[in-house]
């Protein structure tokens, strides 16, 4: 019978992006060079016999096959275990197969899966359409883990719907494009889920870690969707540079302490992330973030927010001052990127600090929820996080909460349940 190592370390790596289509455009950056960089970095460190790493990228040059590789030391990229045929990384069945693969033919007794690529949390609004047709030619650059059109951040994403669902949006923002370039295929929320389940149905495994090595991941709304297929979730609630994950450190760590639970290894790759940009940043981190959030709270911390969202849907019409806490809770709320998600525990905090009354039920809700959104907390939500010195107030998790207009894709969301998308509507009067 075959030993099981401790850990088997996976990345899906999305890397089929930057093509110019026919009418000129690039519609997203590349990262492929960036690709290449992560696995020489954690080929530097190699896998063991206690812990495999092992990586599948999808790129745009590579026509013939798509490359799966065990990361050893015996090159700068590790050595070609499989060729398979050029993927769709949009299609959940390629990410269940990947995760098949690596759990049949390297079994452990934990697993990490990385999904590397670029981000835009829960956000399922696209305008690709609409994008070919308008947009001047967007030139690729490597600043972040996203593309640019002028001054816009193209959040392009794995939770992005398919092409039979795109939709506009109503403000003038770029959202989310398709993230593989050649089959203009995407992966959204329940994509990602639906790939997931059938992954754990298969094996009968369940993931320890599942991370977002990509931009504005770190939600509420995505950790409710993952719930159930892992114990952690680490990701950034701001856009991350190309150079993404400090693998190296990250999995020397690992090497050297093969028996790190999950709670343990999310707190590394934070820390880790969090040392390699202060080191790279003259500001003390600048915007970046990460954090480990534990999965397994999450059903309790859903319980919080729907008491209070029920709460304040009773006090809202009949009670100015909850309304008013509200908005200007809103107005200065610590927001990133995409000004639509801001730091769940700041929102909770300011609107305890405007609404002022004691002894209220609302009060209370919301003092139960801030005990759990405290970072590092026992048995709370956020076992550990990073921000950056012009992030002071990202606390690890954030939530949707638009200023103007309204996704209607939230309301089919997971996290829908807890009230929230109400809570919104009350606020746009909607």
């Amino acid at each position: 019978m075959e030993t099981l190592r401790k850990w088997t370390f996976m990345v899906y790596m999305a890397g089929d992006n930057g093509k110019f289509f026919d009418d000129g455009q690039q519609l997203m950056a590349d990262l492929q060079s960036f690709g290449w960089m992560n696995i020489t970095d954690m080929a530097k460190v190699g896998s063991t016999k206690d812990v495999a790493i092992l990586t599948q990228f999808d790129t745009l040059d590579q026509k013939q096959y798509t490359p799966r590789f065990f990361i050893d030391q015996s090159s700068p990229y590790g050595r070609l275990v499989d060729k398979i045929p050029p993927v769709n990384t949009g299609d959940p069945q390629n990410l269940t197969e990947f995760i098949v693969w690596a759990e049949r033919n390297y079994p452990a007794e934990k697993y990490a899966l990385v999904l590397w690529n670029h981000g835009t949390g829960w956000k399922e609004d696209d305008v690709y359409a609409r994008y070919r047709e308008k947009i001047d030619k967007v030139h690729s650059i490597g600043e972040v883990r996203s593309g640019y059109h002028g001054n816009k951040l193209l959040k392009n994403a794995f939770f992005i719907p398919t092409i039979g669902e795109i939709m506009s949006i109503e403000d003038s923002e770029t959202r989310g494009i398709c993230y593989d370039d050649s089959s203009m295929s995407f992966l959204d929320n329940r994509g990602l889920a639906t790939a997931l389940e059938k992954a754990q149905a298969s094996t009968g495994q369940r993931l320890t870690i599942i991370g977002m090595d990509a931009c504005l991941m770190s939600m509420i709304e995505v950790a409710c969707q993952l719930q159930p297929f892992a114990d952690v979730m680490v990701g950034s609630q701001e856009v991350e540079r190309a150079e993404g994950w400090p693998y190296q450190a990250i999995l020397q760590k690992l090497i050297m302490n093969p028996d790190l639970t999950a709670d343990e290894l999310g707190k590394i790759i934070v820390s880790e992330f969090g040392n390699y940009y202060l080191c790279m940043s003259r500001n003390s981190g600048g915007r970046n973030t990460q954090s480990a959030i534990n999965l397994q709270t999450i059903p309790e911390v859903m319980r919080l927010i729907m008491n209070l969202t029920k709460t304040i849907e009773e006090s809202f019409s009949n009670n100015y001052k909850v309304e008013l806490s509200l908005s200007r809770a809103r107005s200065s709320v610590q927001s990133f990127y995409d000004s639509d998600y801001v730091d769940l525990l700041h929102l909770a905090m300011l609107v305890k600090a405007e609404y002022s009354e004691e002894n209220t039920e609302l009060s209370s809700e919301i003092e139960n929820l801030i005990e759990y959104l405290i970072p590092g907390s026992d048995n709370g939500l956020i076992l550990n996080n990073f921000h950056g010195g012009e992030r002071a107030n990202a606390n690890g998790i954030s939530i949707y909460l638009p200023y103007r207009f309204y996704s209607p894709y939230y309301d089919n969301q997971a996290f829908s349940i807890s009230g929230w998308n109400r809570i919104i509507r009350l606020m746009l009067k909607i």
